[in-house]
């Protein structure tokens, strides 16, 4: 790693005393020790939570959805909330799946937690924050795609978990044997494994 460094280093200076004048180096060269693609990387890095979900949220609901307003505030007011267990202490229980779907908007700021079996899921291995997404269907036949920056952990298929998180709005999806699928989108961080014996 040193050699390639100084290697590196070595290049740029000799394109650097190659330059006359007021010339520019050449957008490859080395600057305080970063490629053009590691200072790419560290600027993405620096992406504060809600910003990296604004990016996300479009490609994982296919583009129907995007991060609003509230819910962009919302998450920058509580950052460190989402990743934190403290977050179950700001749930309205009262909340009811159908709330959100007739009218989601009104709780872009409610934090709310629903159980549900899990269909599917997806982790996003490459990027400085990689996300995950759990698509869910709970026994009153509502369905939750849940999303994260948090590890999943161990989890499979047919697990049954308790979310928390904050609504985001209404994904719509085709099944694949026909019709639609309304999906409640949660962000959050904390997920919890249900024993069979947990009602």
């Amino acid at each position: 790693m040193k050699k390639k460094f100084l290697l590196s280093t070595g290049l740029c200076l000799t394109l650097f005393l190659a330059a006359c004048g007021d010339e520019k180096a050449p957008e490859n060269t080395i600057q305080d020790g970063k490629t053009e693609a590691q200072e790419i990387e560290v600027e993405a890095a620096t992406l504060g939570l809600s910003d990296q979900l604004a990016v996300d949220l479009p490609e994982i609901t296919e583009n129907t959805l995007n991060l609003r307003l509230r819910s962009r505030e919302y998450i920058d007011q509580q950052e460190k909330l989402f990743a934190s267990v403290g977050i179950k202490e700001k749930v309205d229980s009262t909340i009811t799946p159908q709330q959100l779907m007739d009218n989601v908007e009104d709780y872009f700021e409610t934090v709310v937690s629903f159980k549900g079996d899990v269909v599917s899921f997806h982790e996003k291995e490459e990027g400085a924050l990689p996300y995950r997404f759990i698509h869910l269907y709970a026994e009153d036949g509502q369905s939750y795609l849940y999303i994260t920056y948090e590890p999943l952990g161990n989890i499979a298929l047919d697990d049954t978990l308790q979310v928390v998180g904050i609504p985001l709005g209404i994904h719509e999806f085709a099944n694949v044997g026909g019709g639609v699928t309304k999906a409640i989108v949660l962000f959050g961080g904390t997920i919890e494994k249900q024993t069979p014996n947990e009602g």
